[in-house]
């Protein structure tokens, strides 16, 4: 799966369609919601791509016709799902990063369940988000209790910089865990090394 090359494609794609022209980029606002329509639509595709590339990527596989326009099926695929993408917690700091936590919809639950998701970036000149770390994902939830849960841990990163307090909390927290943690290189959850080594082991 090369997420990297996901990420790298679907924001040239942005720039070639003119996707991330803003008329007001007012970077000194404090909050999500203070950003004009085409800026709030921006950020949300991109982090769309940092936190379901890998399920484009798996759609790619199934639905061939979508090789035959790439660029197009891409924006279809990342519009659709920022379209169901809800900013729940937004802060900027002093030094420019911002804190996000954001609710969306479980493509795959049929009991209409919800994720929330939250982390930092920072946003460029151009409104390209750098320096993209995702901090936790929450079990699939109600709507209710995803807002709930994932505005309990916003608060907990925001506040002391982590959500290590969580991290045996299942019910709370999904990712990150004793096993898993957030690789910000590949922007996607890989096992540790030692969980991996024992994994390695079990199948021998």
């Amino acid at each position: 799966m090369n997420l990297k090359w996901t990420i790298g494609g679907l924001l040239a794609i942005l720039m070639l369609l003119g996707a991330c022209q803003s008329k007001n980029n007012r970077l000194d606002n404090t909050t999500y919601m203070a950003y004009d329509k085409a800026l709030q639509d921006t950020i949300a595709m991109q982090l769309i791509a940092y936190t379901e590339g890998y399920k484009y990527q798996e759609q790619k596989k199934d639905d061939h016709s979508m090789a035959y326009a790439p660029e197009e099926a891409a924006l279809r695929f990342f519009r659709k799902r920022a379209d169901s993408l809800q900013i729940q917690q937004y802060q900027i700091a002093a030094d420019s990063l911002h804190a996000f936590m954001f609710t969306i919809n479980d493509r795959k639950s049929i009991l209409g369940r919800y994720r929330a998701i939250g982390g930092y970036y920072k946003l460029g000149a151009d409104s390209l988000l750098k320096d993209v770390a995702i901090k936790f994902y929450t079990p699939r939830l109600t709507p209710e209790e995803a807002v709930e849960k994932g505005t309990l841990l916003f608060e907990e990163m925001t506040t002391t910089g982590n959500v290590y307090r969580f991290l045996e909390e299942r019910q709370i927290m999904e990712f990150p865990n004793k096993d898993v943690v957030y690789d910000s290189i590949q922007h996607t959850w890989v096992y540790q090394i030692d969980t991996l080594k024992a994994l390695v082991r079990a199948e021998r």
